[in-house]
């Protein structure tokens, strides 16, 4: 529990708590799925000149910010309220927020790579604070379930958000022009706004030391403390992995295959929504073998799949065993 919490939060705004995590994680998938997915990195490759090198600089800005901050962020989270925390986040975004649009507005890369530094910041505390907050907020027994509807809530979200855009895209008109992706992008990321209200007057919970999940057999085990460390890791290097082929597909299916921006969009939707069906299947398999088992076999297949795609050619094929290989592996 972070220190400075005075009392114990009641078990009516525990349950506040969750469900406003659950608001704020659906609405900004949505609008950060339109402004940060897709077409925000074939925007950088056209500003750029048709150059992957500003979509390298952009994710290593982004990626490299929240890894510096990893440490301080989980350090600070265990020593400040919570609470305290995700408030100064929803104040932090209006300002990542106002950044983005001025530097899209003016087309202009050091006010963007800006702008993506502060959401860097935001993410790595944002993710810390509400991801221990949610936790502890969950009465003993149900953490299982309520993280499973959080994460099928998130994954929704990032599947309507590329839907929306296709009604914005059809408005303005579906062609790879700067002027019509500053509108779609703009309001993405001025819908993210709303989403961080849901950030305000949270409670600080108190952290269940004996809770249900880790009263187990497993917790007692010689080697219990390495798990989360190669958890851990394990994220890295799927992060730092991603981070050099997934975020290069839309400009890859842009490029190689002439995809409009309408129809990057529509495969962003299915490959989203895909996510949350994926989960499911994700839970009845771990219910017969195992978290690990059920995780690792999911986790291997999608490699197996983006090991696919190096070879494939005939585009119906690329783009369903593109999305295969994006619902396991967020399964």
């Amino acid at each position: 529990m972070a220190k400075g919490v005075e009392k114990v939060a009641k078990e009516e705004e525990l349950q506040a708590n969750i469900w406003k995590l659950i608001w704020y994680n659906g609405i900004f998938s949505v609008f950060s799925s339109i402004a940060q997915l897709g077409l925000f990195d074939t925007y950088l490759f056209i500003l750029a000149g048709n150059s992957n090198t500003a979509v390298g600089w952009a994710e290593s800005i982004s990626g490299l910010s929240q890894i510096a901050l990893a440490f301080p962020a989980g350090i600070l989270s265990d020593t400040v309220s919570r609470s305290k925390i995700l408030t100064w986040c929803a104040i932090l975004s209006v300002l990542a927020v106002a950044v983005s649009i001025a530097g899209i507005s003016l087309d202009s890369f050091p006010v963007i790579y800006l702008s993506l530094l502060l959401f860097g910041t935001y993410t790595a505390l944002q993710n810390t604070a509400s991801n221990a907050l949610y936790t502890d907020s969950i009465p003993p027994g149900e953490r299982a379930k309520w993280l499973s509807r959080v994460s099928i809530v998130n994954q929704l979200g990032y599947g309507a958000g590329p839907f929306f855009s296709l009604f914005l895209l059809a408005y303005f008109g579906n062609e790879w022009k700067l002027s019509i992706l500053h509108f779609v992008l703009i309001i993405g990321f001025l819908g993210m706004i709303p989403a961080n209200f849901f950030l305000f007057n949270l409670k600080d919970a108190q952290h269940e030391e004996q809770g249900t999940e880790g009263s187990g057999y497993y917790s007692n085990l010689k080697y219990a403390r390495m798990v989360p460390w190669l958890i851990c890791s394990l994220d890295v290097i799927t992060a730092v992995g991603a981070g050099m082929t997934v975020k290069f597909f839309p400009l890859f299916f842009k490029e190689d295959y002439g995809l409009s921006p309408g129809q990057i969009q529509l495969l962003f939707a299915v490959y989203g929504l895909s996510f949350g069906f994926f989960t499911w299947l994700c839970e009845k398999a771990a219910a017969q073998m195992g978290r690990v088992m059920a995780g690792l076999l999911f986790s291997s297949a999608g490699v197996i799949c983006l090991f696919l795609l190096a070879y494939l050619r005939w585009l119906p094929a690329v783009l369903f065993v593109f999305v295969i290989r994006g619902a396991l592996a967020n399964s």
